[in-house]
């Protein structure tokens, strides 16, 4: 049967879960302050103090469509401060908010390990002028630039109905990631060797979170799931019920930087002494749950179900992860883990051995990967709309031109065309 949570990994729900987690440590780079217009919102480094809005005081009118929702009790539209700027070189502006090339390289190293690949070995960038590229990595790259550009509109969007948080939820957030990070002098060592500010990483939190509640505000409640469609599934996927065995379990997930200075090893090791000063509590009484909320920032949290992993098997897709989890019996504690761009701690709730699970065992499963297909559908619907509306321009004339092929055509340029055939300006076709 398929998880729910494996399946959020083929969508722009995937993208803006991975904003939450992921696109944070895009603050985490090179210095430099973005620049923004007069008048617009602040940039990074500009966050109000304790109690006062995120908000920029001039708000735009809400946008209209399916994503549209009343502003939350207390909240005022408004409009998004700016990304953190890691490395200083805007690829492109979107309705004139830049988005970084650091965003999408971070963005490209994440889809080729998920895809157990190297970012070195993928052909082609177009983001990088004068390179060639074979299709499919052609398709990849301007795949995810579809897919930053809609994860940036949506973060406009949610600003401008009032999903962003005020300044004493700024502050609460904050301290979450504080304590997550293992204490202000950790997390304040941790940004300075990646030369960035405690205000960009406010900032980049305060984006995360308003996309967070926007997808839960505008969303949620259009995505209900009743039973008869819940059961209609399980018995047209009653084959993939059969499992080896398996076990149940809650993780904490501690995230490498991903822009780590000029010390990744050392970044590595801050991460990895964390997560074993955790397992330590853990493993002597204190509530595993409890240590995920408090050793989690939220960000985090919101990317990994609050630390809940389901039921893990053989998979092959983390091997190390999934052969530590069976290992483990009932209640037992284990780790740290290393994957890719995370160490884990994890705990072992309970066990089965292989067979066929019921409808009812599987229900709620169901029910939210049904759930989250329809929440990717209504982001995908509204994602498109506000790109119709949008203004896009790329700065490099070669960028811009492939863009606009794939806007207008819907399919990959089978060749760089003409730098100069195209403005930059690239209007979305009807249907995106």
């Amino acid at each position: 049967m398929p998880s729910p949570r494996r399946a959020r990994f083929s969508s722009l729900t995937l993208a803006l879960s991975l904003a939450f987690a992921l696109l944070l440590s895009a603050s985490c780079g090179e210095g430099g302050s973005p620049q923004t217009p007069a008048g617009d919102a602040p940039a990074a480094g500009d966050v109000p103090a304790a109690g006062d809005s995120v908000s920029g005081a001039d708000a735009a009118s809400p946008a209209t469509g399916d994503g549209q929702a009343a502003a939350p009790a207390g909240k005022a539209p408004g409009t998004s401060p700016d990304p953190a700027d890691p490395a200083g070189e805007v690829l492109a502006t979107i309705n004139g908010r830049p988005l970084y090339r650091s965003v999408y390289e971070i963005q490209l190293a994440m889809m080729a390990a998920s895809l157990d690949g190297d970012p070195a070995s993928l052909e082609g960038d177009p983001a990088s002028p004068g390179a060639t590229a074979t299709e499919p990595d052609l398709a990849a790259r301007l795949g995810l630039l579809d897919i930053l550009i809609r994860v940036e509109l949506a973060t406009q969007e949610a600003y401008r109905l009032g999903f962003a948080p005020s300044g004493q939820e700024l502050d609460a957030l904050a301290a979450r990631a504080v304590d997550a990070a293992g204490g202000l002098k950790d997390l304040n060592e941790a940004l300075a060797s990646a030369g960035t500010t405690m205000e960009q990483f406010r900032n980049q939190i305060a984006r995360n979170e308003a996309m967070r509640a926007w997808r839960d505000g505008a969303f949620l409640a259009k995505a209900a799931v009743p039973e008869e469609e819940a059961k209609a599934f399980y018995d047209a996927h009653l084959e993939e019920a059969t499992h080896l065995d398996d076990a149940r379990a809650f993780q904490i997930m501690f995230p490498f930087p991903l822009l780590e200075g000029n010390n990744p090893d050392e970044a590595k090791e801050r991460v990895r002494k964390r997560a074993e000063q955790v397992l330590f509590l853990a493993r002597n009484g204190r509530d595993f749950e409890e240590l995920a909320r408090t050793y989690m920032d939220s960000m985090t949290l919101a990317a990994v179900d609050n630390g809940k992993l389901g039921w893990v098997g053989h998979t092959g897709t983390f091997p190390e992860l999934e052969a530590l989890i069976l290992s483990l019996e009932p209640g037992e504690v284990g780790g740290p883990v290393e994957t890719p761009f995370n160490i884990h701690i994890v705990k072992v709730m309970e066990k089965r051995p292989a067979g066929t699970l019921t409808f009812a065992e599987l229900k709620p499963d169901i029910i939210e990967l049904l759930a989250e297909q329809k929440i990717d559908e209504l982001i995908q619907q509204r994602s498109s709309e506000l790109l119709e509306q949008a203004t896009v321009t790329f700065l490099d004339p070669e960028i811009a031109a492939l863009w606009a092929e794939y806007r207008r055509t819907g399919a990959v340029p089978a060749a760089p065309p003409d730098p100069g055939s195209d403005d930059g300006n690239a209007p979305a076709p009807d249907g995106a």
